[in-house]
């Protein structure tokens, strides 16, 4: 069992917890405390906004088979 020691400030040193991490505190049994960490929210691959979703390599690869039969090169 690890300890830990609430300071002047209500501060407590999570052992192993990483620096930004966001932890859950809920009143647990007989007047003590459950400390779960909470995951990190996904975010959106492509934000609004964002035009990334249209430049694939697929994509690139499609629009160059296509552009091939509409243009002419220099004669």
């Amino acid at each position: 069992m690890t300890t830990a020691t609430v300071d002047d400030r209500k501060r407590v040193q999570l052992p192993d917890a990483k620096p930004g991490q966001v932890v859950s505190i809920e009143p647990g049994p007989n007047g003590g405390w459950t400390v779960c960490p909470i995951p990190p929210e996904a975010s959106e691959p492509f934000p609004p906004g964002s035009l990334l979703e249209y430049f694939t390599k697929e994509r690139d690869e499609l629009e160059t088979i296509l552009a091939k039969g509409c243009l002419q090169g220099p004669e």
